[in-house]
C-alpha cells in the first residue's frame, strides 16, 4: 500500500456470536498490497490477525486540482514552476484513465496569461502546461483551471516582480523646468522607473547626476516607492542649462535625461533720497 494511507473512521464493527462484522470501511489512497490487521483490545493476549493483501482502485473523476502551482517569477518570463492540473477522485487520487477533456487556465486580475497552449488535453489524468508567463507584476496572483463538467480549481497564491528597468518606458520629469540661479530656488526631479511592460520598479536604488556645472542635487527619496518613483531637488548658484541623467543602480540601467534652465536674477534696484 501507500505509506500514510488512512483507514476511514467510519469503519465500525459489530459482534454477533463471536464474529465481528465491519462496515463503512474505506482507504483514502489508491494502491495495491494493502492489508488489514485485527486485534481485540479487551483481550490483548489474543494474537493479531492480518488479512490477505488487497487492492484499492481510484473512484470516479470528481474534481480538478493543481498538482503544481507557479511559485512566483518575473514579468514576461516563463514561470520557474509550470502549472500541472490533475483530474482526481473524491479522495484526491489522480484518475489516470477515462478522461481526455481539455483544461484551460485563466489568471486573476485580468492580467494577460500566455502559455505555449492555453488549453491542454488531459493525458494519464494530468494536463501539463508549458511556457506560461504574464507581463503584469503583482502580489497574491492565482490561476484558475477550468474543464467541462468540473468545478474550477484555484492554484496557490504567488507573486510576480517587475523585469529589468527600461529606459524606453521610464520617465524623468522636472518641475519647474526653469528656476532662478540663486542657490535657494529649486526644481523637483521625479524619476519613474518601469520595466518594458510598464510595471513599476519597486525598491530600486536611483541616483541622479548632472552632466556639467555646479548644480546642487539633494536626494529626497533615492529608493523607488510602490509607483516606481524616486525624487530629487536641484538648485544652482550659476546661470546655466544643466542636463540631469537618472540611473537605476539596482538593475544597472541608465534612464532618460531631463534639462533644467537656471536663469540669472535681475539686478536689484537701488533707491536713494
Amino acid at each position: 500500500g501507500v505509506s500514510g494511507a488512512l483507514l476511514s473512521n467510519t469503519c465500525v464493527g459489530s459482534e454477533v456470536s463471536g464474529i465481528v462484522t465491519f462496515s463503512g470501511c474505506s482507504v483514502n489512497e489508491a494502491a495495491s498490497g494493502y492489508t488489514l490487521t485485527a486485534s481485540d483490545q479487551s483481550l490483548p493476549s489474543l494474537p493479531q490477525v492480518t488479512s490477505t493483501p488487497f487492492t484499492v482502485t481510484t473512484g470516479p473523476a470528481s474534481q480538478l486540482a493543481f498538482v503544481n502551482s507557479p511559485a512566483g517569477g518575473t514579468a514576461a518570463q516563463a514561470f520557474a514552476v509550470q502549472p500541472v492540473v490533475a483530474i482526481e477522485d473524491a479522495g484526491g487520487n489522480v484518475v489516470s484513465s477515462g478522461s481526455t477533456s481539455g483544461v484551460t487556465l485563466s489568471i486573476t486580475g485580468g492580467a494577460p496569461l500566455t502559455c505555449a497552449s492555453n488549453t491542454v488535453t488531459i493525458s494519464n489524468g494530468v494536463a501539463s502546461f508549458a511556457g506560461c508567463s504574464t507581463t503584469s507584476a503583482g502580489d497574491n496572483i492565482s490561476l484558475t483551471a477550468s474543464s467541462g463538467g468540473f468545478s474550477p480549481a484555484i492554484s496557490q497564491l504567488f507573486n510576480i516582480v517587475a523585469g529589468v528597468a527600461s529606459a524606453s518606458t521610464s520617465t524623468v520629469v522636472a518641475s519647474p523646468v526653469s528656476v532662478k540661479a540663486n542657490g535657494t530656488s529649486s526644481s523637483t526631479v521625479t524619476v519613474t522607473a518601469e520595466d518594458a511592460n510598464n510595471n513599476p520598479e519597486i525598491g530600486d536604488t536611483i541616483t541622479l547626476t548632472a552632466g556639467s556645472g555646479s548644480s546642487l542635487i539633494t536626494t529626497v527619496s533615492g529608493t523607488t516607492n510602490s509607483s516606481g518613483q524616486a525624487t530629487f531637488v536641484v538648485a544652482d548658484n550659476t546661470a546655466q542649462i544643466v542636463v540631469y541623467t537618472a540611473h537605476d543602480q539596482t538593475d544597472s540601467v541608465t534612464l532618460p535625461t531631463v534639462t533644467v534652465t537656471f536663469t540669472s536674477d535681475p539686478a536689484s534696484a537701488t533707491v536713494s533720497t
